[in-house]
């Protein structure tokens, strides 16, 4: 910036300088002074950056030499490291050196105009600039003390509502105020070894103090390679991301292992305000309330089948990408996905496989557990396409229960006595899994 008609430094007087120019603006005025935009969203964007505001006298900038104030925004580490290095008069003002810097003060009242998050601006921009604009028309919010209370209520009383608690979370964004990451998948697990075969067992994701909800990323095994799992977390379930993308970059992660890198101790959880409605409403009419059912509901496992909660549909995914050809595959539903995609043939072992499985899931889901001729017939088809040990093992113990007189038969339903013959079969079926090719220009 040039200085014109600029006068020696020492012609100027200081304490009048700062006296005329020590002017009074807060954290709300202050970045509006700066932006000079709409106040709410300059004040959301300073404290989204983590900004502070400052004035710059400015000394004989001007044809007749007098100072000229600019207002500014700056990291407030950097201003703090300045506030070190320049000799201040007092806590707001500096001495003169060629320009005087005024910090802005305390906000001496609460105002009562912003009211809202502000990395509810930060997302909106994040979503805007991304190859998901349409998101923006959606409002999002953050959680209610009221929600944040129903998501800690014991799910055992009602595990059916384990639906409803993944349907609200496909489709929140989770952001810190500069990344934002949109959930498309989740699945939901009770944290009740008796509810659910497939309870949580880790401690990393139950909340702090019991009465909030914890977001992080939990370094797993599964007797396989060491991922990093994004749960959400509540005291008496949890909820395990397998979908999601990183709005900004439009970076898809898909399974089990989430790619990030924001800051999640800073990160909150915004809501789709329509989906939480409908999540509210449900509450209050739980007694009423009945998960819908779909082989595509059913979450990605490969052992527990000796238990009904494998077959439990406590999975969602976001409208628009709730399609076997968009959403994240599961061992049941391998053999209804793409060759091209997923890299396997018709008659590939793992698509068998997958066929025998959901044919089980059917008979579970319709309630037709006790009709053994339909797997029967699924398993000697499958061997009849693909001869393989574990197919004819199942073959045959199917048969076996088929021509057991009922006085032999147990109570328990026919699929569920199949587990050490089908979890090897779901090992099989989950092999093309990881090879899922998602295109990036579905999010175009």
């Amino acid at each position: 910036m040039h200085n014109l008609n600029t006068k020696p430094l020492e012609d100027y007087e200081p304490t009048a300088i700062k006296r005329k120019f020590d002017e009074d603006f807060d954290e709300i005025s202050g970045p509006h002074l700066a932006l000079a935009n709409d106040v709410k969203q300059d004040h959301l964007l300073s404290k989204a950056l983590n900004c502070e505001s400052f004035a710059k006298s400015i000394i004989g900038s001007t044809t007749i030499g007098e100072p000229t104030v600019v207002h500014g925004l700056i990291k407030k580490q950097r201003m703090d490291k300045l506030a070190e290095e320049i000799k201040f008069s007092n806590k707001f003002t500096s001495d003169v050196f060629r320009c005087v810097l005024h910090r802005e003060r305390p906000q001496e009242k609460q105002s009562t105009t912003v009211t809202t998050n502000s990395g509810n601006y930060m997302l909106h921009n994040a979503i805007t600039r991304s190859k998901l604009p349409r998101s923006a028309e959606n409002v999002f919010v953050e959680a209610s003390d009221d929600l944040i209370t129903a998501l800690n209520m014991d799910f055992r009383l009602d595990p059916d509502l384990l639906y409803a608690v993944a349907e609200l979370h496909a489709g929140a964004i989770i952001s810190d105020g500069f990344e934002a990451l949109l959930l498309i998948t989740a699945e939901s697990y009770s944290r009740s070894r008796n509810i659910d075969i497939h309870s949580e067992k880790s401690m990393q994701s139950i909340p702090n103090g019991g009465s909030a909800i914890s977001i992080g990323l939990c370094d797993e095994a599964d007797s396989g390679p060491t991922r990093s799992k994004l749960k959400i977390g509540a005291n008496s379930m949890n909820l395990l991301v397998t979908m999601s993308c990183a709005i900004a970059k439009c970076e898809v992660s898909v399974g089990p292992e989430t790619r990030l890198s924001m800051d999640l101790k800073k990160a909150t959880i915004f809501y789709d305000e329509q989906k939480l409605d409908n999540f509210m409403g449900i509450l209050e009419d739980h007694m009423s309330y009945q998960a819908p059912m779909s082989i595509s509901m059913l979450r990605q496992v490969t052992s527990g089948f000796n238990h009904v909660s494998t077959f439990h549909c406590w999975r969602s995914t976001l409208s628009g990408f709730d399609s076997d050809l968009l959403q994240p595959a599961t061992v049941f539903t391998v053999v209804d996905t793409p060759s091209r995609n997923y890299d396997h043939s018709e008659s590939s072992l793992t698509k068998q496989a997958s066929a025998v499985l959901q044919q089980v899931a059917l008979a579970i889901l319709s309630k037709r557990s006790n009709d053994i001729d339909a797997l029967l017939y699924q398993t000697k088809t499958t061997l009849e396409i693909k001869k393989n040990d574990m197919f004819q093992k199942l073959h045959d113990q199917v048969s076996v229960l088929a021509s057991a007189p009922p006085s032999q038969q147990q109570h328990k339903p026919y699929c569920l006595q199949l587990s050490s013959y089908l979890t090897p079969i779901a090992n099989t079926s989950c092999l093309s899994i990881t090879r899922f090719i998602i295109h990036s220009s579905l999010f175009s």
